[in-house]
């Protein structure tokens, strides 16, 4: 999937602020949020059916943990991979199941609750680790056998649990953090709680509009746009790490409005236009005050391609990612690759190796020898504390993520609104960037990403 960033030929490039403040929408009233629609590329690797292992099963190019008809329980078949049961009219059914006739995995005929596949059946599990009746499952075992309940439960460290890939498979109740061995021994990673909200809107749930998530709770919704069927809800005002999921990174966000009364040594806005209000800046608010930066918005964002990471963990609220060294020895998240076959992200900029020894496995790296440039105009980035002098801006043809530097000035001829070139260095690729006129229109203009290929490929690298 591409990253919704600028998305234009030369004959309408107009103005980088422009095209980045475009992509926004307004959170549900009350909230006081305009939630940006990040540039963080929704980019999900399709794991291949021998990939998911004998646990799991390829659903809608996931692997999910496998159901198993004789572990679902009394009255629950296996149904599109998960624990359903029959039912005569669409309220016997939870969720957004409907009743249809269908067969079940096992080819039976009949009428079952039917909809997405999910990793928790909601006939069976309210929580991880209970029935539907609120008993807990087995804790003490010797084998698999003794863990009766559930598609994916396995004795791991003597205790029953459950196997996962990667955080998806524990919602809603925990997180993909756990590793251990089966009763056979094998080394598998399991499901354990967290502290974090994790109820219908809150972290992980999926979002469709602006409204779907939690906001009484202070919950938005981060999406690509409309269709994106890898959105989610999340919450703002972290300010480190810790203040986020495991999977989750604390990424921060420049505000281009201005505050409704001065603060954060910038200017109060003029009468009448939007801006930021008194009570939404400070500790523990949405937004906060940085020197360098004025008004920032800082996010918990799902952990990416190129966000550093330090175990597997870390990664694993995309499917598919794990934390791997790249080309200058820091560990980032990435995904395993095929040289030579275009099997990265972020396109042309990156590229396919065995950068991490210990790994031993070709993954994807960035060309520029780092996910983190110096803030020059198209280097690497991956939110706007990577771009001191701007923003991390992206690319909607391949995802790639680069700064954009305010202070890199440039002149086009004398008549032309937009060119190539006019004093601007080169992309860190050897492309010549773009001479783009500045919010204001005010000279001088100022250098902007380059073009891949024709008049439409925004981007840095050939």
């Amino acid at each position: 999937m591409g990253t919704p960033g600028p998305a234009f030929g030369r004959s309408n490039l107009g103005s980088p602020h422009h095209q980045r403040h475009a992509v926004r929408w307004r959170a549900r009233p009350g909230v006081g949020l305009r939630t940006v629609l990040f540039f963080a590329p929704l980019w999900f690797a399709n794991c291949q059916q021998d990939a998911c292992g004998t646990d799991f099963v390829m659903v809608d190019g996931a692997c999910m943990p496998r159901c198993d008809p004789d572990t679902c329980g009394d009255g629950l078949f296996c149904v599109r991979n998960v624990c359903r049961p029959q039912c005569t009219a669409g309220n016997d059914c939870l969720g957004d199941d409907t009743c249809r006739a269908v067969q079940s995995d096992d080819g039976r005929l009949g009428r079952y609750c039917y909809g997405p596949a999910v990793s928790v059946s909601p006939y069976e599990e309210r929580e991880h680790g209970e029935t539907e009746a609120g008993t807990p499952l087995p804790a003490a075992c010797d084998t698999d056998e003794d863990c009766t309940r559930g598609s994916a439960r396995h004795c791991v460290n003597d205790t029953c649990k459950t196997l996962c890939l990667h955080h998806a498979h524990c919602e809603p109740a925990g997180v993909c953090t756990g590793t251990g061995t089966t009763s056979d021994g094998t080394s598998v990673a399991f499901c354990e709680r967290d502290s974090f909200e994790r109820g219908m809107g809150q972290y992980g749930s999926r979002c469709s509009a602006p409204n779907s998530c939690d906001s009484e709770a202070g919950f938005v919704c981060i999406s690509a746009g409309e269709g994106d069927t890898d959105s989610y809800c999340t919450k703002p005002a972290c300010t480190e790490e810790a203040d986020c999921p495991s999977g989750y990174t604390c990424s921060e966000t420049r505000e281009p409005r201005l505050p409704c009364s001065a603060d954060c040594g910038l200017p109060a806005a003029p009468p009448g236009e939007d801006c930021i209000a008194a009570d939404e800046i400070g500790a523990g608010k949405i937004y906060q005050c940085d020197s360098t930066a004025g008004l920032v918005l800082r996010v918990c964002l799902q952990r990416d391609f190129c966000n550093e990471c330090e175990t597997d963990a870390d990664c694993a609220a995309r499917p598919g990612q794990l934390c791997a060294r790249g080309p200058d020895g820091v560990k980032h998240c990435t995904v395993l690759c095929s040289p030579g076959a275009g099997s990265c992200p972020w396109g042309a900029s990156t590229t396919c190796e065995v950068f991490d020894e210990e790994l031993g496995q070709p993954t994807c790296g960035h060309r520029f020898g780092s996910c983190r440039g110096d803030g020059s105009s198209c280097t690497p980035c991956t939110d706007d504390g990577d771009c001191p002098r701007g923003f991390c801006t992206g690319s909607s043809f391949s995802g790639e993520r680069f700064c954009f530097d305010e202070e890199a000035a440039c002149v086009c001829d004398p008549g032309v609104g937009n060119c190539s070139g006019g004093g601007c260095p080169l992309t860190p690729g050897g492309l010549e960037m773009n001479c783009v006129p500045r919010t204001t229109g005010a000279p001088p203009s100022v250098c902007f990403g380059g073009f891949t290929s024709g008049a439409s490929r925004l981007g840095c690298w050939l």
